[in-house]
């Protein structure tokens, strides 16, 4: 379906579609989902802590001190970007540009990707095979050095890797990546020599190797230091920490012993001499920054601050699919909730009018989807369509509840600041549309700290909706069924369905065509139960400065040593 190209003030947009709600009666069909976007020497001194923001008024970053003399010419770089993450752990920066900014500048991996073809290739790992069904063995890079000056080797890839994997170490030591993009498979590193790992996994994992994208590895030396994983993080990258202020910028700089000086297989270089990521929330200051040159790049720019900067001599708009989608999720776990009843969370499903709100709000930044992954990731379901905009059926669903003895109360809608472009506008309007089929419906929007914080049934009070993005970098469905559909207790689902958490327990060792149809059965469950109803796939799009030369990788993420100031 064609987007509408239009543009309108977002605050108008939503006043003319809550008045579109409540005057019309009608039914408009749900469209299936078009394809996603395509799949795809000596120690340094160690880094500083990071500090907390003081409460007086924001200022920008003090005058750089002197970068290393080799590359004291180089240019600075500025970014900005929506919002602060919560932590700078290294096994919380898999994600993305919102939850973990700059980190893949600082952090490596074992395998890296291709940031054209998204193929793997080698980062700190120079090879790797599938040894036998339960292990994989990794073959190590030579002459690397974390920022610390601590050497990388087997010792420190194994102590990362059983630190991350080890259920039983406090969550603020060993992160969330695990969850997110493992398996739920017991894994175990083992060192087999100075440079060569392997890692034996109580089950066959077939997909462990491309896993490994997602798992940084942090200089282990300063772990028994109170705080040191998540607020100085030592990696092994083309850049290292400064500082992080909060509620201003994180700070990096070029690190002159990167083992990619050297070798090419590291891809890219090093061109810039610092690096400072600028934490501003509001869309329009973001943009501003870029045409005045504060700023040479700018995330999640709306559709018309797009055509405006591309009209801008010495500006221009740079945007990308993405494998992110836009998934609404319904508290069917807590037994207060009353969203507990399929009916009340079909009732939720049908009232969304997404063709309009994707016309109308998003306009050209996504594209309509029926499930939480794109038709690139194994597991995909062709045959679900989108929940069709009934508000009728709604009304009929929730009178049906209570005649039954159900009560309705308010319900909290709650959504991460700046997730994407418009999420405030578009949150209004899912309100309304709720509102006028009969619920009470409070919006509540949070930082990305609080509502991190807030994320599982167990965090918050009952009786939640929360808006949020899905990325499946994987191509695979298991990681996602582990985040959000699982058992608890990490992440997991917002509801109690024990026959699935089964299969997707017995999806996980499969491979080929059996672990295909697994998922096809667990995502058809999921469809008819109405855990989730979904918005779109998400396109980002970035104010950049025109001497920037910088493409968007599939991922999204801000890779320093892929962009240049020409």
């Amino acid at each position: 379906m064609q987007r509408k190209k239009n543009v309108v003030p977002s605050t108008l947009v939503v006043s003319l579609l809550i008045g579109m709600i409540l005057l019309s009666a009608c039914a408009a069909p749900a469209t299936e989902a078009p394809a996603a976007a395509e799949a795809p020497a000596e120690a340094t001194a160690a880094p500083a802590k990071a500090t907390e923001a003081p409460e007086e008024e924001i200022e920008e970053p003090t005058e750089a001190p002197e970068a290393v003399d080799s590359f004291a010419d180089l240019p600075e770089i500025v970014i900005a970007v929506a919002g602060e993450p919560p932590t700078l752990h290294a096994f919380n920066t898999g994600h993305n540009e919102v939850n973990t900014v700059g980190m893949r500048n600082v952090f490596e991996s074992l395998i890296d990707r291709d940031p054209v073809t998204s193929e793997l290739i080698p980062q700190l790992a120079t090879s790797w095979e599938q040894v036998d069904e339960l292990r994989w063995r990794f073959q190590l890079r030579k002459g690397v050095v974390f920022h610390d000056g601590s050497p990388f080797n087997a010792d420190a890839a194994a102590a990362a890797f059983n630190l991350v994997f080890d259920r039983d170490a406090k969550i603020d030591h060993r992160g969330e990546i695990a969850t997110q993009y493992g398996s739920g498979i017991e894994t175990t590193a083992e060192v087999v020599n100075e440079y060569t790992i392997d890692l034996v996994t109580a089950e066959p994992d077939p997909i462990l190797a491309r896993r490994m994208f997602h798992f940084h590895i942090p200089s282990m030396a300063a772990k028994g230091v109170p705080d040191s994983l998540n607020e100085t993080p030592v990696g092994t990258g083309p850049y290292r920490f400064v500082e992080f202020v909060r509620g201003q910028h994180i700070i990096l700089e070029a690190n002159p012993d990167w083992w990619g000086l050297t070798d090419p297989a590291a891809g890219g270089a090093i061109n810039f001499s610092r690096a400072t990521f600028l934490f501003r929330p509001e869309t329009s200051v973001r943009v501003s920054m870029v045409e005045t040159g504060e700023a040479n790049l700018s995330m999640n720019i709306n559709p018309e601050d797009c055509q405006a900067l591309n009209a801008t001599d010495g500006t221009k708009c740079v945007g990308k699919g993405s494998a992110d989608t836009i998934f609404v999720r319904f508290d069917a776990n807590d037994p207060a909730s009353i969203m507990t009843d399929l009916r009340v969370r079909q009732a939720l499903a049908h009232a969304l009018d997404w063709n309009l709100l994707l016309d109308t709000i998003l306009l050209d930044i996504a594209t309509p989807a029926a499930q939480i992954v794109g038709p690139a990731v194994d597991g995909h379901l062709a045959s679900l369509e989108a929940y069709a905009y009934d508000p009728d059926l709604s009304r009929s669903l929730l009178a049906e509840y209570v005649a039954d003895g159900g009560q309705i109360v308010p319900v909290t809608f709650a959504f991460q600041q700046e997730r994407f472009p418009r999420i405030r506008e578009l949150a209004d309007a899912m309100a309304a549309m709720w509102k006028e089929v009969g619920l009470t419906v409070e919006v509540l929007e949070q930082e990305p700290a609080v509502f991190g914080a807030e994320f599982q049934p167990s965090q918050h009070p009952p009786n939640r909706i929360m808006m949020h993005t899905h990325g499946n970098e994987l191509g695979d469905l298991g990681g996602t069924l582990t985040s959000y559909f699982g058992a608890p207790p990490d992440h997991g689902c917002w509801c109690v369905d024990e026959e699935m958490w089964a299969m997707i327990e017995a999806s996980r060792p499969l491979s080929g065509a059996d672990r295909t149809a697994a998922f096809h059965a667990i995502m058809q469950r999921i469809y008819d139960n109405s855990y989730f109803t979904y918005g779109g796939y998400v396109a980002f799009q970035y104010g950049v400065s025109e001497n920037l030369d910088w493409t968007p990788p599939l991922e999204h993420f801000f890779l320093l040593k892929y962009m240049e100031l020409n």
